[in-house]
């Protein structure tokens, strides 16, 4: 992955300027799509996630798996 930084993102090929020129496309379409993409984040089932991080210690759903 390039730099992140907006300065080098738009002299080289990346994928966070191309995903933004995507959402760019689609706000053309449907006005309120980035509002959905954050929203979408809000109502997670941790049960179905493969990793996460929570207070500095990452988990894997491995961790849990033979709990049920």
């Amino acid at each position: 992955m390039n730099c992140g930084c907006s300065v080098a993102a738009k002299r080289t090929s990346s994928k966070r300027r191309e995903i933004k020129d995507m959402i760019k496309g689609l706000k053309e379409v449907f006005n309120d799509v980035d509002k959905n993409i954050f929203q979408s984040a809000q109502n997670v089932n941790m049960d179905s996630i493969v990793g996460w991080q929570k207070d500095g210690k990452k988990y894997s759903y491995l961790d849990f798996y033979d709990e049920d």
